[in-house]
């Protein structure tokens, strides 16, 4: 039984949209509290009272969001390293039925599955704390915009402020730096984050399930759309272990009969070179010598090309969104609304032109209600159902 990539991507997805909501709700924070008594001459004064108000606000948001985003961390992980162990499982009790039968050695690691889970809560809260930095330097950065376009007089206060709220949301709330100094906003580095952690546990479940029946060699997936780092070990044997390298001779698993299993590398530095990144979609299965055959799928990189292209335009969707919803005034929203169809209709376009499935939860943006008294209902309203 393959295993299921798209679980893993599902389960970081619901928690990287818990973060991305969190994000919208705060750009609208402060798009409430800078209009507040625009046409007033204290406006700028009001302002800095307002700084205090929106900090403890957006820090009493942030700490609902890192509870409910934890319990859901962990809910992820194991769910996930339960099923990759699942899917182990069905590939052990196919094999079991077969003339060859196998020992069983070793044990599976839950250690390892704790560290993962804690790694990626760890990983969030550090998130929690640029989020917030960067609510607070996002808020005093729109202030002195609007005061300074006043005071030069070239645009009036509102419209300042909506200049303003528009670079916010062209920025969105970010601040955090990869170590390849890549900036990330809050939600698409979390999203990246478990969806990596979701995998691995995916995969190690897999890997904990056969390794402690025994078994070591797997057959990698293949598909129509491979990233260019994968596709080299598409249809290709590995070890688990890495104790088993280049030709090697097994018992066919239908008759018994000696035959030779070319093993391409170590599952280890097949991942090493790129394989299982946080988007990828290959799997492996238990290796059943005489019965697994490796079909692999014909390469086709303008397919890879257009898959991507795909998720950039429901990405531009969503930001179009993100921008609409830190609108003032009528013909502003009007206009905006305008901005989103027409990102819509270029991913409708080329998904219908391409084949490319259109992932319409990924053009999705819901602005929660700023009061904090419904802060865990925003937060947890993606994830639930979410398995």
């Amino acid at each position: 039984m393959a295993l299921d990539p798209i679980l893993a991507a599902r389960l970081a997805e619901a928690i990287g949209d818990v973060y991305a909501d969190a994000e919208v709700t705060l750009m609208k924070l402060i798009a409430d509290r800078l209009s507040r008594g625009l046409e007033s001459p204290q406006w700028a004064e009001r302002q800095m009272i307002e700084v205090q108000h929106l900090r403890a606000d957006a820090r009493a948001y942030v700490s609902h969001v890192d509870r409910v985003a934890a319990a859901e961390i962990q809910t992820a992980i194991g769910t996930a390293h339960h099923r990759g162990a699942q899917a182990a499982q069905k590939d052990i009790d196919a094999v079991r039925e077969q003339p060859v039968t196998f020992g069983a050695s070793g044990v599976i690691d839950t250690h390892a599955v704790a560290a993962l889970a804690a790694e990626s809560i760890q990983t969030a809260r550090v998130t929690n704390s640029y989020i917030l930095r960067s609510t607070d330097d996002a808020y005093r950065r729109a202030i002195a915009e609007v005061s300074g376009r006043v005071i030069t007089g070239t645009q009036t206060r509102q419209q300042a402020a909506q200049q303003a709220l528009n670079n916010l949301a062209r920025r969105g709330i970010t601040g955090f730096v990869d170590a390849r100094e890549r900036e990330w906003s809050a939600s698409s580095y979390v999203e990246m984050a478990l969806r990596t952690s979701t995998h691995r546990a995916l995969i190690q479940g897999h890997t904990d399930r056969l390794q402690s029946a025994g078994f070591d060699l797997v057959l990698i997936s293949s598909h129509p759309n491979p990233a260019p780092m994968c596709q080299p070990y598409e249809g290709k044997v590995l070890s688990l272990s890495g104790n088993v390298v280049g030709d090697v001779v097994v018992p066919n698993a239908l008759d018994g009969t000696p035959m030779t299993v070319n093993v391409w590398s170590s599952m280890a530095e097949a991942e090493l070179n790129g394989l299982h990144h946080p988007n990828c979609r290959h799997t492996h299965t238990l290796l059943v010598p005489g019965a697994s055959q490796p079909v692999v799928a014909p390469y086709d990189p303008q397919g890879y090309m257009d898959s991507q292209r795909q998720r950039y335009l429901e990405r531009g969707v969503r930001r179009a969104r993100e921008h609409q919803a830190v609108q003032l005034t009528a013909a502003d929203k009007k206009a905006a609304r305008a901005r989103v169809k027409t990102w819509q209709d270029r991913a409708k376009e080329h998904s219908e032109r391409t084949g490319i499935p259109r992932r319409l939860d990924r053009e999705r943006v819901r602005v929660g209600d700023p009061s904090l008294a419904d802060a865990p209902k925003l937060v947890g309203a993606r994830i639930a159902g979410v398995e």
